[in-house]
């Protein structure tokens, strides 16, 4: 079992002094993973906040997870994953890279993603550490490690590191630096759903040809096909109705 070491102690003030200069989150990230969680054997480091749209976005990593990055960049808060249930309970989740994928359905869908990095890496430890701003959960952080469980005193430094990145995070001088937050080229789509696609989604379900969705929301034929194709590549399927079926079990749904 872990136990905060002199190391993480010795580092943290370093890294308070580092974040009070407002730092882009990329460099967040990066200096969480080199100074506080070192001793944790950190393989890499993970930040999400919550957006206007209802969506969790990535506004920094680094470490092993990169392949993941493109996928994950953008996701629903009603998508149910580690990030979201830290976020609603405001409590550290623990899992590993595959306990999750029985864990999750919405992860499954990619298990062959994460199984390849589990392959390079092996089974990692996953903690998702809420980042807390006036008692509310804004976000979290994941932190993917290797080695024995942390102990209580471990999981309440991590959580007092989710607190600091609250203050942050909210910082009117951290704004730029979120609003610029990285951005990637990749031919993955990321685990998001538009308004207009759910709309189509939800007209699939209900038996209709794309010439009648069409009609209904008064898109083009050509607009249908498109966004349903982006769909269901979001939701890793070639057929229109699996797509559909997914979304509704995933949780994936208008907002009322």
């Amino acid at each position: 079992m872990f136990s905060t070491s002199n190391q993480s102690l010795i580092a943290l003030p370093a890294f308070m002094r580092f974040i009070s200069t407002y730092p882009d989150p990329q460099e967040v990230c990066e200096a969480l993973m080199g100074g506080p969680l070192a001793h944790f054997n950190a393989k890499s480091v993970n930040m999400f906040l919550t957006t206007e749209e209802n969506t969790y976005k990535i506004v920094g990593t680094t470490g092993i997870t990169a392949p993941l990055v493109p996928r994950y960049m953008e996701m629903p808060r009603t998508l149910n994953t580690p990030l979201n249930d830290a976020v609603i309970e405001g409590e550290i989740v623990t899992t590993s890279i595959l306990k999750q994928l029985d864990d999750y359905p919405s992860l499954a869908l990619d298990r062959k993603i994460w199984e390849d990095v589990a392959k390079t890496a092996g089974d990692l430890r996953i903690d998702t550490i809420p980042i807390v701003s006036n008692g509310k959960s804004i976000g979290a952080y994941d932190m993917f490690s290797e080695g024995a469980e942390p102990g209580r005193k471990d999981y309440a430094f991590l959580s007092a590191l989710g607190h600091l990145l609250g203050v942050w995070a909210t910082h009117p001088y951290t704004e730029n630096s979120l609003e610029s937050s990285f951005s990637l080229n990749s031919d993955e789509v990321s685990f998001n759903l538009n308004e207009r696609q759910l709309h189509i989604l939800e007209l699939v379900e209900q038996g209709r040809s794309n010439s009648a969705i069409a009609v209904i929301l008064g898109y083009s034929q050509s607009t249908v096909k498109q966004e349903l194709q982006r769909a269901m590549r979001v939701l890793r399927t070639n057929e229109r109705s699996e797509a559909a079926k997914r979304a509704r079990e995933l949780g994936l749904h208008l907002c009322q």
